[in-house]
């Protein structure tokens, strides 16, 4: 298989039906507190360091009895575009409208563009694998433990990059409960981890309510930062 080059920016699907069920079933084993959901924003600012720019799009069903309107108005505020689907149009899944837009979407990735996936359902995997052999560099986010059987292996040969929302994007304040430390996955092969950075360092600093250096000292710590980049990491870590 030809080996591509990052491409300069990515989408990524999020599957949002489906990333709260699972993640106050199965994560949280409760209702999501406002606290306990993930800052997609700050997730944005480490995942681009490894794919380049990404534009999320979030996809929820149009129901009556599913009122969306505050979740919409969460998720546009942290980045994301916002995509009702009220009935299949594409013909990939007759029965789900969501499950239908992503599957037209992956199965329609353009080369020249990466593709990002949120995890949990193992259906969009035939699609995944038709996107790698065209070379459509594809990437899934969310919680390694609830990764799908389907994408296994792809994940162990390194055929498509995985991230962990708590572990490699630093997406929640605090700890979640009962899951596997991020050592636990390395050994597993879900895993590779993200190279710790000063930018890193630093941002996750200011999460923790700690400054050990002053704004100057910072600065001067971040020999691979660009000057113009220097606001934008204090804006970051400010969040």
């Amino acid at each position: 298989m030809k080996t591509t080059a990052r491409p300069p920016s990515s989408q990524f699907d999020l599957d949002g039906p489906n990333f709260d069920g699972t993640f106050q079933d199965s994560i949280l084993g409760r209702p999501a507190r406002p606290s306990d959901w993930p800052c997609w924003k700050l997730a944005f600012k480490f995942l681009r360091t490894e794919v380049g720019m990404v534009h999320p799009v979030a996809y929820y069903p149009l129901r009556a009895d599913h009122d969306v309107l505050p979740k919409r108005r969460i998720l546009t505020s942290q980045g994301f575009g916002f995509q009702l689907c009220h009935q299949p149009r594409h013909g990939y899944d007759p029965t789900d409208p969501v499950d239908d837009e992503i599957d037209y979407d992956i199965d329609h990735a353009d080369i020249r563009m990466g593709r990002g996936v949120s995890i949990g359902d193992g259906g969009y995997a035939k699609w995944v694998q038709k996107a790698i052999l065209k070379g459509v560099p594809v990437y899934l986010v969310g919680y390694l433990e609830l990764l799908p059987p389907e994408f296994v292996p792809l994940v162990k040969k390194r055929l498509v990059k995985c991230f962990d929302l708590e572990h490699d994007l630093h997406a929640h304040r605090t700890k979640l409960p009962n899951r596997p430390t991020a050592e636990e996955f390395l050994h597993m092969g879900l895993r590779d981890g993200l190279p710790r950075s000063a930018r890193c360092d630093l941002i996750l600093a200011k999460e923790a309510g700690t400054n050990p250096k002053t704004r100057c000292e910072a600065a001067a710590a971040l020999p691979t930062t660009k000057p113009n980049e220097v606001e934008d990491l204090f804006l970051a870590a400010n969040f």
